[in-house]
């Protein structure tokens, strides 16, 4: 995965949190159905649509468990990075972990069906 990201002045200490709360079911849903899929199964978010990304409130970032995140990332384990960030979300919002658990079920079938649909095509 390649990600780039222009963070508001005002955010910039916020950063870290920033980028760890990206890493839910619920944006991740909202990339795969934003995005524009390109050769490869690229997905690009324009300018103009990231608007339109479900992402968590700025004020609530505090609370992202960064630095757990961060450990699971770097051990290539997405399972336990999902887990962490959709427990901050359920504790933030009023998504109950059920239906967490069925958005991320979700994001995964779009995700798979956008990259398996680019390798057929790419070895047809």
């Amino acid at each position: 995965n390649v990600h780039r990201l222009f963070v508001r002045e005002d955010l910039r200490k916020q950063t870290p949190a920033l980028v760890g709360s990206l890493y839910n079911a619920v944006t991740a849903l909202s990339v795969e159905l934003t995005g524009r899929v390109y050769a490869g199964g690229v997905l690009k978010i324009e300018p103009g649509e990231a608007a339109r990304l479900r992402v968590p409130h700025p004020a609530l970032l505090r609370t992202v468990p960064v630095e757990a995140m961060d450990f699971a990332l770097r051990a290539d384990d997405e399972l336990k990075v999902f887990s962490l960030a959709d427990g901050f979300i359920a504790q933030t919002t009023e998504l109950e972990p059920e239906t967490l658990m069925k958005v991320r079920r979700a994001y995964a079938a779009v995700r798979e069906s956008r990259l398996s649909s680019t390798t057929v095509r790419a070895s047809s």
